[in-house]
């Protein structure tokens, strides 16, 4: 059978299905390719050659690379993997920095950048924060909430049901929180419980229905209240699962045990998640509602 050629100058359509190979009548046929390898179109409709590699190092093991650019004339690429980032600028490792993800963890990190800071997230670890100042200068550390007059600005949410009661036995000062069914585990020392509005932060666990906790901001009355709820992130509850920013906030995309939560920082206040009195500029936040999670 004879073979006819064809002059062909455009391949904006990239690989065309082989269920469309007998649809002539479509443009993405005259534009498109049954195969295209080792090559990267060009918005012009012609194709080049992709670049070649270059051996750089070898990695400690598996794991995932990060581009971080500072501006234009600084930039890195910082290569994740067992409990350890390295860094690399213009080919040349310049530091490296020890980090809490573990090989396992590293496939759902979930990352945004800002300048000279990228935030890094796991559901099962403590949200983090990583700063340059200069080549060789990197340093990572947990996020810091906003604080105010002992009140840390943070997410809140009741776990338990509804009609689960805490009963504070005073006021102020270290005070034995007991609840009407369990509730405390070994994990909440150390976290903020908010009761009727008001936070104290527990301090031991004596079971699951009892713990010791002091009184950050004095309580209206120690009576037993459903009005109660504890700090959304925790080694508990888990910890954020994606991050980004939207319009001057930080906007979290579900955690470990509410997948389907969003939360949005203060306008221009990053780590502020003060929900207030829902004015245009305070926090906010809300549950997707969906068959699936």
């Amino acid at each position: 059978m004879p073979r006819l050629t064809t002059h062909k100058s455009n391949f904006t359509a990239g690989e065309v299905s082989a269920r469309l190979l007998g649809r002539s009548d479509l443009r993405s046929y005259a534009n498109g390719a049954a195969k295209l390898r080792n090559v990267v179109i060009q918005p012009t409709g012609g194709v080049t050659r992709r670049a070649g590699t270059r051996f750089v190092d070898m990695a400690p093991g598996p794991g995932r690379l990060i581009a971080f650019e500072f501006n234009t004339e600084q930039t890195y690429l910082l290569c994740f993997s067992h409990l350890q980032i390295d860094v690399y600028t213009d080919g040349v490792k310049t530091a490296t920095i020890a980090a809490p993800w573990i090989e396992a963890q590293i496939a759902k990190l979930a990352w945004v950048q800002s300048a000279d800071t990228l935030l890094v997230v796991h559901p099962d670890t403590a949200p983090k924060k990583i700063t340059r100042t200069s080549h060789a200068d990197w340093q990572i550390a947990d996020w810091v909430f906003a604080e105010t007059n002992s009140r840390i600005h943070q997410p809140h949410h009741k776990f338990s049901a509804a009609d689960v009661t805490l009963n504070p036995t005073g006021t102020s000062g270290t005070i034995t929180v007991t609840a009407s069914a369990p509730v405390f585990d070994a994990g909440h020392v150390g976290t903020r419980f908010r009761i009727a509005n008001k936070e104290i932060e527990i301090t031991a666990v004596s079971s699951a229905t009892s713990a010791t906790a002091t009184v950050k901001e004095t309580l209206a009355n120690a009576n037993a209240t459903k009005d109660w709820e504890e700090q959304s992130f925790s080694p508990v509850r888990g910890y954020p699962a994606t991050v980004t920013f939207h319009q001057d906030r930080t906007v979290i995309g579900g955690s470990r045990d509410l997948p389907n939560q969003i939360w949005m920082s203060k306008s221009a206040d990053l780590f502020n998640f003060d929900l207030g009195e829902g004015l245009d500029d305070e926090a906010i936040e809300f549950a997707l509602l969906s068959d699936q999670v």
